[in-house]
């Protein structure tokens, strides 16, 4: 009923697990708990949850972490603003490596409720995941220079004429707004003959959300994600 997801698992340090959701409800209540303290900690996503999954998970000690607003964006839509300062874009292909070193904190993220889960160690796991995207998908990753030095990223990996628009990244003390970030690179993926992006992000992230809305989005569904810690043993007598 779980299976390790290997790139959280790296990133933490200790086996993490993601829930498989119809295993997990089969599987008789008391043998649900003890399933999970093989894991440093277990997340469980679903698109669909119903009121018995949702009890389930409550009574296996899971808290709802975040939800998520899933989108599809017509790209050819998204029209060109021009900023008032030079911006240029560079491909990944063009870049040996991506200069992403320190970044900007992901304020929404879920990975806030991990006990010993700080700014820092939240964005090292965005780091790690952008390195991987440009190892493997370099011909969409986008990266941003003022002044020939890097302000932001966007990265993206393609499903035929279909873009997940995975990531989008600033660096601090970048003055790059982050609308204009994502118009510039939406447009640009247009251009490479790309028609739809899709994606999502979390629901408290209303700056993203006001963004994808003036760009066109539709939004399509929404994912709810929780997790599960081993409980804190308690010292009193």
């Amino acid at each position: 009923m779980i299976r390790e997801h290997a790139f959280n698992s790296e990133w933490w340090g200790a086996p993490v697990g993601i829930l498989e959701v119809e295993p997990f409800l089969a599987a008789p209540a008391e043998e649900r708990t003890p399933a999970l303290h093989d894991w440093a900690w277990v997340e469980c996503v679903s698109t669909s949850p119903t009121p018995a999954l949702r009890t389930a998970l409550c009574q296996a000690g899971f808290v709802h972490a975040d939800s998520t607003i899933q989108f599809r964006l017509d790209l050819r839509r998204v029209t060109d603003v021009p900023t008032s300062d030079e911006i240029a874009i560079r491909r990944g292909t063009q870049c040996p490596s991506l200069g992403i070193y320190e970044i900007r904190p992901f304020l929404h993220e879920r990975f806030q409720l991990l006990r010993g889960a700080t700014h820092e160690r939240i964005s090292e796991r965005f780091v790690r995941w952008a390195r991987d995207l440009h190892a493997e998908t370099a011909e969409t990753v986008l990266q941003f220079e003022a002044a020939g030095r890097p302000v932001g990223w966007f990265l993206a990996r393609p499903r035929g004429q279909t873009l997940d628009l995975v990531l989008a990244i600033t660096a601090p003390g970048s003055k790059l707004p982050g609308a204009a970030l994502y118009r510039a690179a939406c447009v640009q993926f247009a251009r490479d003959g790309y028609r739809i992006g899709v994606a999502g992000f979390s629901v408290r992230n209303l700056d993203v959300l006001n963004i994808y809305a003036s760009l066109g989005a539709r939004f399509v569904a929404v994912r709810e994600c929780w997790i599960w810690q081993p409980p804190l043993i308690s010292n009193s007598p």
